[in-house]
């Protein structure tokens, strides 16, 4: 999907995701040009929908209420 659609699906900006995409926390998938004979891509950037659920699933916040918990000694017990 492209980065419009993308963010839209993230529930972000189009600027967060790219400033995401610039510095290498969302994979993006660049094209080939089909006119560039040196191996350049084209300017469109499309992101998978695989990695997007992917991100989600590692960003995820786990609400373990034991988390903080430290364990409690009870003499005589």
């Amino acid at each position: 999907m492209d980065l419009r659609t993308a963010a839209a699906y993230l529930g972000c900006s189009y600027w967060t995701l790219r400033d995401l995409v610039v510095s290498g926390h969302v994979p993006a998938v660049r094209i080939p040009s089909p006119r560039a004979t040196d191996g350049r891509a084209m300017r469109r950037i499309l992101i998978d929908t695989r990695d997007l659920d992917t991100l989600i699933e590692r960003w995820k916040e786990v609400n373990d209420p034991n988390a903080n918990r430290t364990s409690e000694i009870h003499p005589g017990t």
